[in-house]
């Protein structure tokens, strides 16, 4: 009777122990309500005292990627865990169809199921098992994994209290879940108010969102820029109390949108202050009604200012392209007029002297005249480029005093060269043009007349120096005029594109972008000093080099060779033809690219003479053509302006040579004789 007693209070204190256990783990719960982490740590503590197991681990499942990762563990071994901590989805699908139903498993024989990682157990000699799944409403949230190497017996009450934890294990990662998405959503839509409330007001267009009667509802702080509308006081007004100001045709079009559920946009322009603005008014939909509208009112004025510039730029580059091509329809009429008078010449043998040679020589002096003129034309066109060589600044400075013809009696031009050799490396064509912007520029700020000084020096520039160019010798040109200045507010701005002070129409506002572009292209700098109403200057910095070496032309002997011409215009072809012909070479000539190619074919020239521009092929192609069907072919390329970037590779790799229309007849021959001897001494030619 005495051990029938003790059966029943034995078993009323387990129960209540684990009733104890069940209320601390609650507590636990409670105290740890916003950690997951915590409470499945705890969880696993709480498993093993309520089961009597000494080994074990937990892992949260990650649903969404369908794996389980490993939280923590207690005697299973660091090394064991690291390769049991991630569960994969196809295991973990079989674990999960094996033990939800139930929610806790008690096996103590291995072939009950396929546990991962079943063999790493088995070796540390593990006989009793339990798992067990924390789900909430089927969707599964942790599994704890328990293990003994001493079998145990759990009876049925022990298993409802094991799952009455597993339970409270589940709900509470369940409400931790759902909390964590209502904290999320609700930070979310606190940051898309905040984002949307900026992003409102971050746009630069006006906006006015108003109902179906015009009632303004919110707008945003670039209203009141544009419109000079005050955000703040114009909510609850009608719109319409406002639009007169900045557009009369908002009451017209406003029932339309609401009636037709369409956008109409449309563009007005200020009288008051000349501004331009595009009014866009849209239906705001809620389901299949509108609700209100939308008007979104931008301003356009600067994009028209852009407009108009950029179509001043195109013309300015078709009067580029169209000087181009009048300089190479007329240097190749010089061309003509010096080939033939060179023939002349020729013909006139004893004759030529007296009056015949003055006559001569005046017409050789008018085509040097018109020469010079169709080249300081070409060099401030789009299409003339050139390359980098050595220069000297002084030389050229003369061609400028054709401008004190075109500016106004009142302007005068002094130039100043205070330096021998000032020889820089660059572009001539694009420091000529740089000089005329600016020269251009100071004409123009002297609207009452004044002059301008053109200066050349010399400086030399330390390590530290505020032009921020590398410490050497310098080149120093300088502009001066004694005109209305530039203000401090706009000295800053004048080298950006499209910025410009003179009034609309009289201006780009690139010349001083290209100036700045071309200067910096040539490793130089360029600085202003300015004041109002005491004139600027423009400082342009160039590295300084020395002067480039002069050979001493040699007599050459004439060496005989076969010659392909391709000139389009017929006069230059038998101009060519002709004094090529008598100056010993065999010539093939051809008057297209088509008829080159195909005479090519049969002949291998020592020498090519291709004019760059042929009427049916672009030129450059054409040329690298007769480069690689004959590679051993020196080629003289001759134009009226300068070459491509294409062909200038070509010569740059030593594969012909140049020459500018109009040039003399003798410097055609001299450079054929040129290639020729380098011909004959290059292994690469032969």
């Amino acid at each position: 009777m005495e051990k029938n007693e003790k059966e029943p209070s034995r078993h009323i204190r387990e129960r209540l122990k684990n009733i104890r256990i069940l209320n601390e783990f609650s507590d636990i719960i409670v105290k740890n309500i916003s950690d997951p982490t915590a409470i499945m740590r705890k969880g696993l503590d709480y498993a093993m005292r309520l089961t009597g197991f000494e080994a074990g681990y937990i892992s949260r499942v990650d649903y969404e990627n369908e794996r389980a990762i490993g939280i923590t563990y207690h005697n299973i071994g660091r090394v064991v865990f690291n390769k049991i901590n991630k569960i994969s989805s196809k295991s973990l699908s079989k674990l999960l169809r094996f033990v939800l139903p139930s929610e806790v498993a008690h096996l103590q024989n291995y072939s009950d199921v396929t546990i991962p990682y079943m063999d790493y157990f088995k070796k540390q000699n593990y006989v009793d098992f339990i798992i067990a799944v924390a789900e909430q409403g089927g969707i599964p949230y942790a599994i704890i994994f328990l293990c003994s190497k001493k079998k145990h017996t759990i009876k049925a009450y022990k298993l409802r209290v094991i799952r009455a934890f597993v339970h409270q294990l589940g709900a509470a990662l369940a409400q931790i879940d759902v909390n964590r998405e209502l904290i999320k959503s609700r930070d979310s839509l606190r940051i898309a108010n905040q984002l949307w409330a900026s992003t409102f007001d971050a746009i630069r267009d006006a906006v006015l969102i108003t109902d179906r009667e015009g009632k303004i509802i919110r707008s945003n702080k670039a209203s009141f820029d544009i419109l000079g509308i005050e955000p703040d006081k114009i909510i609850g007004r009608n719109v319409f109390e406002y639009a007169h100001l900045w557009c009369s045709k908002c009451e017209e079009i406003f029932p339309k949108v609401l009636s037709s559920g369409k956008s109409y946009d449309f563009e007005v322009k200020l009288q008051k202050n000349e501004k331009f603005l595009v009014v866009t008014i849209s239906p705001i939909h809620r389901g299949i009604d509108i609700s209100g509208t939308l008007f979104i009112i931008r301003d356009i004025t600067e994009k028209k200012k852009m407009w108009e510039q950029l179509a001043q730029k195109q013309k300015l580059e078709s009067v580029g392209f169209l000087a181009s091509g009048v300089a190479h329809n007329f240097n190749n009429i010089l061309m003509s007029i010096m080939g033939n008078l060179y023939q002349l010449e020729s013909e006139l043998g004893d004759a030529y002297c007296g009056e015949v040679e003055k006559i001569i020589k005046s017409i050789q002096n008018s085509i040097d005249d018109a020469t010079d003129t169709i080249r300081q034309l070409l060099s401030f066109s789009r299409a003339h480029t050139g390359d980098k060589s050595k220069i000297d600044p002084s030389e050229f400075l003369s061609e400028f005093e054709f401008l004190d013809k075109a500016f106004p009696s009142n302007v005068s031009i002094e130039t100043r060269i205070n330096c021998e050799n000032c020889w820089i490396f660059g572009n001539s064509q694009k420091l000529k043009q740089a000089l005329m912007n600016l020269l251009i520029n100071a004409k123009d700020a002297m609207p009452n007349g004044g002059k301008i000084l053109i200066e050349i020096d010399k400086k030399k520039l330390p390590v530290k120096n505020p032009q921020n160019l590398k410490s050497g010798e310098y080149v120093v040109i300088s502009v001066q005029d004694e005109g209305i200045g530039i203000s401090d507010e706009n000295l800053p701005k004048i080298f950006d594109p499209f910025f410009t002070t003179k009034e609309a129409g009289k201006g780009t506002g690139l010349g001083l972008s290209l100036v700045y572009n071309s200067i910096k292209s040539m490793d130089g700098e360029i600085e202003v000093y300015s004041q109002v109403g005491q004139g600027t200057k423009f400082a342009i910095f160039l590295p300084a080099v020395g002067p480039p070496k002069i050979y001493e032309k040699q007599n050459k002997r004439q060496v005989p060779a076969k010659l392909l011409l391709v000139e389009d215009d017929g006069i230059l072809n038998n101009l060519f033809e002709n004094f090529l012909g008598k100056r010993g070479y065999e010539v093939e000539s051809a008057k297209s690219a088509k008829d080159a190619l195909k005479r090519i074919e049969k002949i291998e020239p020592d020498i090519a003479i291709i004019d760059a521009y042929l009427p049916d092929s672009a030129g450059e192609d054409f040329i690298w053509a007769i480069a690689k069907k004959c590679p051993k072919t020196p080629i003289v390329v001759i134009s009226g302006s300068n070459p491509e970037q294409n062909v200038t590779k070509l010569l740059d790799s030593g594969r012909g040579a140049f020459l500018l229309k109009p040039f003399k007849l003798l410097e055609l021959d001299e450079t054929i004789q040129n290639l020729l001897e380098k011909k004959m001494k290059s292994p690469r030619w032969n």
